[in-house]
């Protein structure tokens, strides 16, 4: 009876294997490491979303454009930054990521990005280097932007030292 059991237990473990394989694993960071870990940081307002099917037809992919109202690290010559994360709707199709930004146009946000000139501009993070704003508060934070502007800014004065 136990060998069956195990046996069984081994079997079914086969089978979930593949579905395990599957999940995201978010690792938290802290605003430090989304500082540090971002070519760029921006507060804009999303001015438009677009969804399409990834490049192969495989997955739906969203693209943001933020238009940026102040640069705090990065390149300030560009007034629209545009950004891309996975998931979203196309029809009746579906797909929802956890962990992964999602946006709306005329949100106010801060953003911690990564750009690599091989492939487009993505959150840093994922949902953890998304910071909404509301009121001039940023929302998870609870802080004004002006006071969340600061720390950061002081974390990069920090590790320019």
């Amino acid at each position: 009876m136990v060998m069956k059991r195990a046996a069984l237990s081994v079997v079914v473990g086969l089978f979930t294997l593949p579905l395990a394989s599957n999940a995201t694993v978010l690792i938290e960071k802290s605003l430090e490491d989304l500082t540090l870990e971002s070519t760029s940081i921006v507060i804009g307002t999303v001015t438009n979303v677009q969804v399409d099917w990834g490049t192969v037809g495989e997955r739906i992919d969203t693209f943001a454009e933020i238009e940026v109202s102040k640069w705090i690290k990065g390149d300030t010559a560009s007034r629209v930054v545009t950004v891309k994360t996975v998931g979203g709707q196309i029809g009746d199709v579906t797909v929802e990521v956890p962990s992964a930004p999602t946006f709306r146009a005329g949100e106010e946000m801060v953003l911690f990005l990564h750009h690599n000139f091989s492939e487009p501009t993505s959150v840093v993070g994922w949902e953890q280097g998304q910071f909404e704003v509301a009121d001039g508060i940023v929302i998870q934070a609870g802080v004004p932007v002006r006071a969340f502007t600061r720390r950061v800014e002081a974390i990069l004065n920090q590790s320019s030292h």
